[in-house]
């Protein structure tokens, strides 16, 4: 009797400290504040980028590419970096195929520099951050 006791105490343990463990609200990031690399898309591109009074940088990726996954921390650097002069946005190409044909997307990453709603520069496939300076600096 006491061992089947046991038994069940530490089976109730167990399924409480996995209850705990799997629905437990996610943790809030440690960093507060808006996000320095936004994301855009077909309904607001226009506002985003075109109307923007600061110089943009887009970023055209997607989920499955890997250089496009090795970019993406460079880009936050830039954001961080030029944050209060340029701003960035992210636009994920498979959901947002319009806006990947108009601007003639056929490799990726991609990026594109604006400025007054004009592309002043863009650099196609992975670059680091020096290679992507003087490229953002055209818009400034």
């Amino acid at each position: 009797m006491k061992s089947a006791l046991l038994s069940t105490l530490v089976v109730i343990a167990l399924a409480s400290s996995f209850a705990l463990t799997c629905c437990a609200a996610p943790e809030t990031s440690k960093t507060s504040g808006p996000e320095l690399v936004k994301v855009s898309g077909d309904a607001s591109f226009q506002k985003d980028v075109l109307e923007s009074k600061l110089p943009v940088v887009v970023d055209f990726y997607a989920d499955w590419c890997g250089p496009c996954k090795m970019l993406a921390p460079i880009v936050e650097d830039l954001a961080k970096e030029y944050d209060g002069k340029v701003v960035f946005y992210r636009i994920n190409i498979d959901k947002n195929e319009a806006l990947a044909n108009k601007f003639e997307i056929t490799s990726i990453p991609a990026l594109k520099v604006f400025k007054n709603g004009k592309i002043v520069a863009d650099a196609l496939g992975f670059k680091t951050a020096e290679q992507l300076r003087p490229e953002i600096q055209k818009a400034l």
